[in-house]
């Protein structure tokens, strides 16, 4: 059974996540080049690192299109002139769009799991109800039979859950 409060926390990180990658998507001053420096630290930086750094310790460099990864002919290279990198609006829309998915899909799970509960608190109620012995093990491994109060008990907890999920 899916628990809906660390499920809505995880998805309200995740929205937090989403929507805080929209505001730093335009900004073009993430690190591209990555090195580990003379002392052994990883450096991370926008700036290519000095001349005495030595190839080798050069982890990672700025993506940029090599003439091998150019297209084959000119019209696949050919780009309108009016394209523009996505605006921060149409990031924002994107991540509302995937927010919107994210909460379609929660919605849906819960309904599943309220479905499962409400099924599974009838079933048990039915039992209960049933006048059969019902008996449950202790913690010493051995079999107990409920009394009327404790089945009473029980009763009443299950219909509050039946209450409560099947709605």
């Amino acid at each position: 059974m899916i628990d809906s409060k660390k499920l809505l926390k995880f998805v309200g990180a995740l929205a937090f996540g989403v929507c805080s990658l929209g505001v730093f998507v335009p900004m073009n001053a993430w690190a591209q080049w990555q090195w580990v420096d003379a002392q052994g630290q990883k450096v991370f930086s926008d700036r290519a690192p000095s001349a005495d750094v030595p190839e080798k310790n050069i982890l990672q460099r700025p993506k940029t299109v090599q003439p091998q990864d150019a297209p084959k002919n000119a019209a696949a290279a050919a780009t309108p002139a009016n394209s523009a990198p996505p605006t921060a609006n149409a990031v924002v829309d994107k991540n509302k769009a995937a927010m919107l998915d994210l909460n379609t899909q929660l919605a849906e799970q819960n309904k599943a799991s309220r479905a499962r509960n409400c099924t599974e608190a009838r079933r048990q109620l039915g039992i209960l109800k049933s006048g059969v012995r019902i008996a449950k093990i202790n913690d010493k491994g051995d079999r107990e039979f409920l009394d009327d109060a404790a089945i009473a008990a029980e009763i009443k907890q299950f219909q509050r859950t039946a209450d409560s999920e099947c709605q």
